[in-house]
């Protein structure tokens, strides 16, 4: 009885509330889908997936996932693709997402072209369905039986309802990379990152009520420092440590995350904080969460593996405590076969 009265409940919430971006915890695995001017920044191409499942003590939970794809453009900047798949409760409300980036590179220093300013553009095709003949209704909740069916709230004439709605969205961005030089000496001995987006620009209607609802704006900050352990050993140079945070506003809600992870060759681990808070509700959710990965290098590919766990600190964890995210991406960064006039540029710098 109390599953099916959350799940009514959460079903409420999601048609009176504006809708909220996926967030993950392992943005960094996925830089395309918080910020279009990642596309390209991490060599001649790189591949990546996130699947993430929050509260998966609630069998309704939500599920979400993500498969991206960006390359560098030789002398221009990179081009990228991003699919988005959400599914919340039983399956009831989906949303798919095809987007496609561009981003432009600019190199304020000709003699040092690692240090860059990139912007970037993103234009998607969303679409949101919703599956009638999952919703529980209020009527069909009895304090002893149960679910109880048929409703008369279910068996309303719903012909107002759309099931199905596409819509465009835009997204733009701006990032800087600079490395910090040993004094006198040409050896990297930090990599500073700082990146800016602004997520749904036009705030396109989303509604499946033919009611407004727009999808709100959201805002990313965000901040990398890669720090290696042995500067200018080629050998170590996979000994690092990369610290930031990221922050996040999008309507009532808004998200601080900050932590960071320290590898060691082929294997890495970190802990992360993030707030997640409700303007509108004056609500905090506090959450613990630990990262362990894998990377290992076959020819010209880097293969990156990673999990996080997420540990809810507060109340609501003991209602839907914990959130998996398991990532998959591959890098390369050789061009086979290429000319030397159309190689893209060296990336000489350290980055997780």
């Amino acid at each position: 009885m109390k599953k099916q009265l959350l799940l009514f409940i959460l079903l409420v919430l999601s048609f009176c509330a504006k809708a909220q971006d996926p967030h993950f915890s392992q943005y960094y695995n996925q830089p395309v889908f918080v910020n279009p001017a990642f596309a390209g920044m991490s060599g001649h191409f790189r591949a990546g997936l996130i699947y993430q499942k929050l509260y998966f003590k609630i069998p309704t939970g939500y599920a979400t996932y993500t498969a991206s794809f960006d390359m560098q453009v030789p002398k221009v900047g990179g081009i990228g693709l991003n699919i988005i798949s959400d599914i919340e409760g039983s399956g009831y409300l989906r949303t798919n997402a095809a987007e496609a980036i561009y981003s432009y590179a600019i190199h304020p220093d000709p003699r040092h072209k690692s240090n860059i300013i990139q912007v970037g553009f993103k234009a998607g095709l969303y679409s949101q369905s919703l599956d009638y003949s999952k919703l529980v209704f209020k009527d069909q909740l009895d304090p002893i039986a149960g679910l109880v069916v048929p409703s008369a709230i279910s068996n309303a004439n719903l012909s107002n309802l759309s099931n199905q709605h596409y819509f465009a969205d835009f997204s733009v961005g701006i990032l800087g990379r600079y490395n910090q030089l040993r004094k006198h000496s040409s050896k990297i001995i930090a990599t500073h990152l700082f990146a800016f987006a602004v997520s749904h620009i036009t705030q396109p209607q989303q509604s499946l009520l033919k009611q407004d609802g727009q999808l709100p704006a959201k805002f990313s900050l965000q901040y990398t420092c890669t720090k290696p352990f042995y500067p200018g050993n080629i050998h170590k140079a996979r000994d690092l440590m990369a610290f930031g945070f990221i922050i996040q506003k999008q309507d009532y809600f808004q998200e601080l995350m900050f932590g960071g992870n320290l590898q060691r060759q082929a294997v890495y681990g970190g802990v992360w904080f993030r707030e997640r808070s409700s303007i509108l509700f004056n609500k905090n959710i506090h959450a613990l969460v630990m990262t362990m990965g894998t990377e290992i290098t076959e020819g010209e590919f880097i293969y990156k593996i990673g999990y996080s766990y997420d540990v809810v600190m507060n109340k609501l964890g003991n209602s839907a405590p914990g959130s998996h995210e398991l990532s998959v991406s591959m890098i390369s960064n050789h061009w086979k076969n290429k000319a030397q006039r159309y190689q893209p540029r060296k990336i000489d710098c350290y980055y997780f």
